[in-house]
């Protein structure tokens, strides 16, 4: 039978705890930012190192998805990142934003409709396509770019400064065997994400970095060459 005590809890502002009544997230979202209030309101602490393995096993949720779900909590501005420098190594700390009011998507005074208001969903969905080159679509689409921009800077510092340099040497690879030499955000984030999830995968930066400069050197720079190369290291290294 649980039996909670009083004299253990975590210090949180009343204001703070009414905002966040009226934050609406994901349940999984949730579950990642209660950890971040845990590792760090509930330890006396503004920011904390907090590793994406730590939220990954208090959360059950897996690491490739809590790393998602970080991005996601970093772009609603409900928590902040700090990624001092010590070397060539990049010790990332989260911590909560308590300016409530630089969360995005908070519903403002008068937001929120009241029960008898009705919202047609065909109003509030149907696009014209005469109107696709409005100012206001142009705005959101550079909106959505800066996001992408943003992802691809909080993914890159995942990596040491070495790795980072070879990973650019990768991305700028895959670019040249495209007719025009050049690749979009979209694609270089999704890149990223490959390579970041084959590096946690590995668990080695050693391994990992090796596979990067075989792939750059035999011009196969593609995720299926760097796993092949990361799975026969591991197995020469576990003999």
């Amino acid at each position: 039978m649980a039996s909670p005590q009083p004299d253990k809890y975590i210090r949180m502002s009343t204001e703070l705890v009414d905002k966040l009544c009226r934050y609406r997230l994901s349940g999984q979202e949730w579950q990642v930012l209660w950890v971040i209030i845990r590792k760090t309101w509930g330890w006396h602490k503004k920011m904390d190192r907090i590793s994406l393995g730590q939220i990954s096993e208090s959360t059950q949720i897996p690491r490739r998805k809590v790393f998602m779900l970080i991005k996601q909590l970093e772009n609603k501005k409900i928590i902040i990142k700090g990624v001092p420098n010590k070397g060539d190594i990049r010790y990332i700390s989260y911590g909560i934003q308590k300016d409530y009011d630089k969360w995005v998507g908070v519903p403002k005074k008068g937001a929120v409709p009241n029960k008898g208001d009705k919202v047609s969903p065909k109003k509030a969905t149907r696009v014209s396509p005469k109107k696709v080159h409005t100012i206001d679509t142009l705005k959101d689409i550079l909106k959505d770019n800066i996001v992408i921009t943003q992802q691809i800077d909080n993914l890159l510092t995942q990596f040491s400064s070495i790795l980072q340099e070879k990973i650019k040497v990768y991305i700028s690879r895959v670019a040249l065997k495209n007719k025009s030499k050049v690749i979009s955000d979209g694609r270089k984030l999704t890149l990223l994400t490959e390579l970041f999830n084959a590096k946690e995968r590995c668990a080695n930066d050693d391994i990992f970095g090796y596979a990067l400069d075989m792939s750059i050197n035999y011009d196969a720079c593609c995720i299926g060459y760097m796993n092949a190369i990361i799975r026969n290291k591991m197995t020469e290294k576990s003999k």
